[in-house]
């Protein structure tokens, strides 16, 4: 994790069971060990406010990998109150994102934007959100901040080549998908898209192609599964 030179004092300076709690806290083998040294590190120890949103902040990915959604964006909540970092921001905006509810994600986004405006993949979060809710231009503008960021991220060129797809902009969206496939070669679902997208421009040729290279790399993709308007967010 992120703040493990933190934790670190603790292996050193406390008692060896906050030096395990420490230690689960930042690299718990499961999220049920990682949320429980969280845990300990939060109500047995003063720490620094900055330290105790640390703790709150790693128990949030422990809930967040357990799928307990509500519990992630109240440890996330208490981090930013302690600390306002762009970090936290984000995370609580990923999980927001995770349940479907855009408009809160967004604006932690914004948020993290506020302090951090080059902080990674925000712009590129925050641009799966607006798709999701259909603002396919506030989609677009934000992957393009973020290729402007990290011009070496294929999943970005993959995500604004699917709303250019949304749009009805063909051309522009094999552009798109054919950088995410030469950044990533392995990149199945982009091959798998590109090939649909071949389809609406016509192009059957090079579809079935690309749904054959998309097939050896990933032998799940079905070519009728193409309702792929919003995929997992990255």
């Amino acid at each position: 994790m992120r703040y493990f030179a933190a934790s670190l004092l603790f292996l050193i300076f406390c008692s060896p069971a906050f030096a395990d709690a420490a230690f689960d806290c930042d690299n718990g083998a499961t999220p049920d060990a990682h949320i429980a040294g969280c845990t300990v590190m939060i109500e047995s120890q003063s720490p620094s406010p900055r330290n105790l949103a640390i703790y709150y902040g790693n128990r949030a990915l422990g809930y967040f990998a357990k799928r307990d959604f509500q519990h992630a964006i109240a440890d996330f909540s208490s981090a930013a109150k302690i600390s306002p970092e762009p970090y936290y921001y984000v995370g609580r905006g990923i999980v927001y994102a995770a349940i479907g509810d855009c408009d809160h994600a967004i604006d932690d986004y914004n948020q993290a934007i506020e302090l951090e405006p080059l902080y990674p993949r925000v712009y590129n979060n925050r641009g799966n959100c607006f798709r999701k809710k259909g603002d396919l231009n506030a989609a677009i503008s934000d992957y393009t901040r973020e290729i402007k960021i990290n011009p070496n991220e294929s999943v970005v060129y993959f995500n604004r080549g699917v709303a250019l797809k949304m749009q009805g902009n063909y051309a522009d969206a094999i552009t798109d998908f054919s950088t995410a496939v030469s950044l990533n070669p392995k990149y199945a679902l982009a091959y798998f898209v590109r090939a649909d997208t071949y389809i609406d421009a016509g192009d059957l040729k090079s579809a079935d192609r690309d749904f054959k290279t998309a097939s050896a790399l990933d032998p799940k993709l079905d070519r009728q599964s193409t309702q792929l308007t919003v995929p997992p967010i990255n």
